[in-house]
């Protein structure tokens, strides 16, 4: 038996700018993700069998977490399987210990899946470099967010998110970083159909010009998701407003939701330390990372 412990990383979104809806009625996008040290630790653990079939257990220390097909998890080992021609039988158990809010735009379940993928790559000694496009494809067909994490380094998205170029610039030195998540879920199908979005409008974009963070940048990282989001979800506007008040240097909302992010210059020490103590009394998950 193969045992692995694996850490798998959340991610925030600076800016999220949806360009048009595809014939495919996916939509184009672009973004730039930004990789976190906030992280869900796996237990993964694969051995031979001589059952006539895969054995896919997978458990949580969370009660919501789907722990059957529909597990990012579970879709990422059946279509490696499949992409790999692997046709020797295996039992597995993945564990997910989840520290990353679910359902808050921060890329837990794709991280997951990405994680999984890296060890199988490790197990079945797969040579990454003639088959990364090949891996980079099948890790978007679990979803739009989990090429990204295959790379985890900051990232300009566009397509579906799977089209990813490293911003080796793109960094958050001199600030802080906060996420506040107050345990709204948003629906992610949900806030596409209310963008409403019609086949053949076009929405400009300037973040493909973002090359690192900076004050400069500020107008092009911007969510479109906020003001349809914070209309049903008005706490979330409050929580964004406040952080704005306090000090904040930058604020957002990751993905479509619900998680407001704040980036702060370190020197705003006071600033930060007043601020989350109000938002922890509050009850909401905070995040710091310095």
């Amino acid at each position: 038996m193969a045992n692995f412990k694996l850490i798998s990383n959340g991610k925030i979104n600076f800016g999220l700018k949806v360009i048009n809806k595809r014939s495919d009625n996916y939509h184009n996008l672009e973004t730039i993700f930004f990789p976190l040290k906030l992280s869900d630790k796996i237990s993964f653990s694969i051995e031979k069998t001589n059952s006539n079939h895969n054995s896919v257990i997978i458990s949580s220390n969370k009660d919501f977490i789907p722990l059957n097909e529909k597990n990012l998890c579970y879709k990422a080992i059946e279509k490696f399987f499949v992409a790999f021609n692997i046709f020797e039988k295996f039992d597995i158990n993945v564990n997910l210990t989840k520290f990353i809010p679910v359902g808050g735009g921060l890329g837990g379940g794709s991280s997951n899946a990405a994680a999984i993928l890296k060890a199988l790559i490790r197990y079945f000694d797969i040579n990454v470099i003639p088959n990364r496009v090949k891996l980079l494809k099948l890790a978007a067909s679990i979803g739009s967010d989990v090429p990204f994490f295959m790379i985890d380094k900051p990232c300009f998205a566009k397509a579906r998110g799977e089209l990813l170029y490293k911003l080796d610039e793109f960094n958050l030195n001199g600030y802080s970083l906060l996420v506040i998540n107050p345990g709204i879920h948003v629906s992610t199908k949900w806030a596409f159909d209310t963008l409403g979005i019609k086949e053949g409008e076009f929405r400009k974009s300037d973040l493909s010009k973002v090359k690192r963070f900076s004050e400069s940048n500020f107008e092009a990282m911007v969510n479109d998701f906020e003001p349809i989001v914070f209309k049903k979800y008005p706490e979330l506007g409050n929580i964004k407003s406040d952080a704005i008040e306090s000090g904040c240097d930058f604020v957002s909302m990751s993905g479509t939701g619900a998680s407001i992010y704040c980036v702060i210059k370190k020197h705003k020490r006071n600033e930060r330390i007043q601020m989350v103590n109000k938002l922890r009394s509050t009850g909401y998950f905070v995040y710091e990372e310095n």
